[in-house]
């Protein structure tokens, strides 16, 4: 070892007769010189390797003379937590599964960006940063190859960027013994507990599709042999870990999997160890050497062949090809490669819940000032009548997907999927859907307390914004920070309250209500609270905090208008009761808050845009210590800010409704710096200056 401090450490592990010699010899001729060779156990290594990355190089195997320099030279790049290159094997290069993985340099900042890499899992291709290991506390769980493949797949899935690259790394000449099936069906489950908590879905289900094409087989094959015990506790393992098995899964891979799984989902260890009898004469292939599993065209038309049954072809085509794995990987590796559309703009509104919000007062002021950008609007139900020329997608379908990808802008207010990556092509506003009273993001508690690889995910998603809209200062020293946004601030204001800040005149406000279907001689009260935290969790039904008998007998002049959250709409009840009308159904709020003479919210973001229209609001807090002191907090505080009364009970709400023209006064003050405070860029003219800036602006230089 030279230098103060060594760039590498390489790790060499296990023990065969003579082997260890060889591999040491090749550690210590590296070009790179500050390296130092430990001889030890994989975990010890990690505990005292005092350089910045760490080789794992098996006794036996030799590393290729310039690995270290050319692995730390690309680690230290692009960032990256490991460094994955080719290997071989005696000299020849494995049949491996992905061989275009490695036909040049690529980076990923996660392994959702290519699921493929999770069938590459030998140890001794990679160089993994130590902090990174030293951080999320990774370890060998035993020894041997499948030791080595759940601390890989453990590493893929907490990495903050991998980084492939075309070079070779080592030759090995001892390749791992076979480890006992108990032992692959243990580590297995382990390793799908572990997913479940620390990873996507999307790698779960991918890692799960990989133990019943390559796991699966080795352990049946193994059960064949196995004595009758030991045969009866491996299918016990093994029938655990089946019926854990997603539909995702199991629909992608082939029929021995989904015949395994069946049987193990009827509790039938005989016919499991049948299977494994049956397994020696299945013309199935065995998994490819490196760990891959076959991908030939006349396996694939064999396992096709068998699976069709009475359900037909049609329907076993959309099992194998509809996983949003495959549309992933199609989206990566082809759509985005297509001819992109320089004139096509994506919408979508809360994760495509409705026709709203910010994106849709965009896209009309697009369509009312250009005509020739192709518009797409991507609905995960069945879409509403949508304007002539108008093209919907489903969410998550195959044309969802290749609309993105060929995408020119993309507009949505929460956040598109986070397996989607943007092209740099692409250019992404994000509008958001509110100012914050309650604190958001890294600013909370929980958000601290995520795995740092989960909120690795967070950022990522976020990095993918070009512009984010905001409507005040106080959303760039609130929702700006805690969101970590990285992409340019548009003081713009929210383009769905142009029509607040632009409707004044009583004529136009009968106007809104006929189109709307509301009377026009009644005071209407728009009732519009927030969700809280157990509702997201489906555990608790919404019942309105309102004597309706009341408010009829003493203001029978009013209309309550109840407007539960887009997140509760679909578990509510419907308000029926001559005092008041339901219309969470309406999926656009802005024409209600325009139709109203008066709001009554607890603590949602329709409070600031509510204020636009200068009419007075209510506060029903009947909850507020509790939904203030949570563990999330809030920003400010309510009852000292608020542009209205804060009311409690049922009969105080309905009083402060009642005495609308006696307290009214006495908030104008407080009604105008609410305005100023959280609203300075609501100038009525949003629309307009979102579509001059992303759209118009560069449609001019094309």
């Amino acid at each position: 070892m030279t230098g103060q401090r060594p760039a590498g450490s390489i790790a060499v592990t296990g023990a065969s007769s003579g082997g260890e010699g060889i591999s040491v010899t090749s550690a210590r001729r590296q070009s790179l010189r500050s390296v130092e060779v430990l001889t030890v156990d994989a975990n010890e290594a990690v505990e005292r390797a005092a350089g910045d990355y760490v080789f794992f190089l098996g006794a036996g195997n030799v590393l290729d003379r310039h690995a270290c320099r050319t692995a730390v030279a690309v680690a230290e790049g692009t960032g990256a937590d490991i460094v994955v290159a080719r290997w071989e094997r005696d000299g020849v290069p494995p049949a491996s599964p992905s061989p275009h993985l490695f036909r040049r340099t690529m980076h990923y900042q996660s392994v959702d960006e290519q699921l493929e890499l999770l069938d590459d899992t030998r140890i001794g291709n990679k160089l993994f940063r130590t902090d990174f290991l030293r951080r999320a506390g990774l370890r060998f769980h035993g020894t041997g190859a499948t030791a080595d493949a759940d601390f890989v797949m453990r590493a893929y899935a907490l990495a903050r960027g991998i980084t492939v690259i075309p070079h070779r790394l080592f030759v090995e000449h001892a390749a791992p013994p076979p480890d006992a099936p108990d032992q692959v069906v243990d580590a297995a489950r382990a390793l799908d507990l572990f997913l479940a908590e620390q990873s996507t879905p999307q790698v779960r289900v991918a890692t799960q599709v990989r133990f019943l094409e390559t796991g699966l087989p080795t352990v049946l094959n193994a059960l064949r042999a196995a004595g009758a015990d030991s045969a009866t506790a491996t299918a016990e393992s093994l029938r655990d870990h089946l019926v854990a098995m997603s539909p995702e899964a199991v629909a992608g891979a082939g029929p021995l999997a989904r015949t395994a799984v069946s049987l193990a989902g009827r509790d039938d260890l005989d016919g499991l160890r049948t299977l494994a009898d049956r397994f020696e004469h299945d013309d199935l292939p065995l998994p490819t050497e490196s760990g891959g599993r076959p991908r030939t065209a006349r396996t694939a038309m064999r396992r096709l062949g068998r699976a069709v049954t009475a359900t037909g072809l049609v329907q076993v085509a959309l099992r194998i090809f509809g996983s949003g794995e495959t549309k992933s990987s199609f989206y990566r590796h082809l759509f985005v490669r297509l001819p992109q559309k320089r004139r096509s703009v994506v919408f979508e509104s809360h994760m495509g819940q409705s026709f709203s919000d910010n994106p849709r007062y965009i896209f009309e002021e697009l369509r009312r000032r250009e005509e020739r950008f192709d518009v797409v609007w991507s609905f995960a139900d069945d879409p509403p009548p949508m304007p002539a020329g108008v093209r919907t997608v489903r969410r998550s379908s195959w044309r969802y997907y290749l609309a993105l990808a060929r995408a020119r802008y993309w507009v949505d207010n929460q956040g598109l999927p986070a397996t989607i990556t943007k092209p740099a092509r692409t250019t992404y506003l994000q509008t958001w859907h509110g100012s914050a009273l309650k604190k958001m993001g890294a600013d909370t508690p929980g958000f601290r307390s995520w795995p740092e690889e989960r909120r690795a995910r967070h950022r990522a998603g976020v990095a993918r914004w070009d512009y984010f809209l905001v409507r005040s200062e106080h959303d760039v020293r609130t929702l700006v920070p805690a969101l970590e946004v990285r992409g340019e601030v548009l003081r713009y204001g929210y383009p769905r309250n142009d029509p607040l800040v632009q409707l004044r005149s009583a004529s136009q406000r009968d106007e809104v209500r006929e189109q709307l279907g509301l009377p026009k001689d009644a005071v209407l009260v728009l009732y519009a609270p927030t969700f809280r935290e157990t509702y997201a969790q489906g555990r608790q039904r919404f019942t309105l905090p309102i004597d309706l008998d009341k408010l009829r007998d003493e203001l029978p002049d009013h209309l309550l208008l109840v407007r539960t959250h887009y997140l509760q709409r679909m578990r509510l009840p419907a308000a029926s009761h001559a005092a008041a009308r339901d219309v969470s159904h309406v999926p656009d709020i802005t024409p209600l808050m325009a139709a109203a003479d008066v709001l009554v919210t607890d603590y949602s973001s329709v409070m600031f845009d509510f204020a636009n229209t200068g009419r007075p609001m209510v506060f029903y807090v009947y909850d507020y210590e509790e939904y203030a002191n949570d563990e999330r907090g809030v920003y400010w505080d309510l009852e000292g800010l608020a542009p209205g009364p804060l009311v409690r009970t049922s009969d105080e709400l309905i009083h402060a409704l009642a005495t609308v023209g006696t307290w009214r006064e006495d908030y104008e003050e407080r009604y105008r710096s609410f305005v100023s405070n959280f609203g300075e860029y609501d100038t009525g003219d949003a629309a307009r200056r979102v579509v001059d800036h992303l759209f118009l602006g560069a449609a001019d230089d094309q």
